[in-house]
């Protein structure tokens, strides 16, 4: 993913050519409902203005989630989650109020039951849009939480939700060390970061298009 400036400023804009490339059909979860979002949705990854899903704090005031999608909407017709604790469960929602065609929720804390739960319980709630969760997001690469948190939040959604497709992400390069590679559950469809700037093996970052 990808910083923009200007009116778009602190919203993180979803990297999903090399997603694309490589979704092959999910061996679980809705996998034509997932690979047509992926051939045909417009997605951009977003968290509130103002707000770090690490640092936690007072949920967002609906009023801003609202004014920020309809922003986005405009350029935008998919939308990607960090977190469903403070409050972020109801995006499912909004979004789709918005007019988003595909939400995929955001899960930071695999480990965390309860914030788990929301997002499960969004994710029915919410069917008509919601094609996915991501369980976690860099929590590997910086050592928040680890691999067998992650394989039991996968567990569990598989668990309850078999119909639901689940991906998790992290810096594309970790997906190419054979140790930490190995350590990924087994995902429906890939969703990694792509940071041109802050990859090592990226020494052309200043050429590196962000639309």
């Amino acid at each position: 993913m990808s910083r923009v400036s200007g009116p778009l400023q602190r919203v993180w804009i979803a990297s999903l050519a090399l997603a694309a490339l490589l979704h092959a059909a999910p061996a679980r979860g809705d996998a034509e409902r997932v690979q047509g979002a992926l051939a045909s949705v417009r997605f951009v990854a977003y968290t509130p203005r103002g707000f770090d899903p690490g640092a936690g704090g007072p949920p967002p005031d609906r009023a801003a989630l609202r004014a920020d999608l309809a922003l986005l909407r405009g350029h935008f017709d998919g939308l990607i989650t960090y977190s469903c604790a403070n409050g972020l469960d109801s995006l499912a929602q909004l979004a789709r109020e918005a007019g988003f065609r595909a939400v995929v929720l955001g899960v930071w804390s695999p480990g965390d039951s309860r914030e788990l739960g929301r997002a499960l319980a969004a994710a029915g709630a919410e069917r008509g849009v919601v094609i996915a969760l991501a369980l976690g997001n860099e929590g590997l690469f910086f050592a928040r939480y680890a691999a067998p948190a992650l394989a039991a939040a996968f567990a569990r959604v598989r668990s309850e939700r078999p119909d639901l497709a689940l991906a998790t992400s992290e810096p594309f390069s970790l997906y190419l060390e054979p140790a930490r590679g190995a350590a990924l559950p087994r995902q429906d469809f890939l969703l990694p970061n792509v940071h041109p700037v802050d990859q090592p093996t990226s020494r052309r970052a200043s050429r590196f298009p962000c639309s």
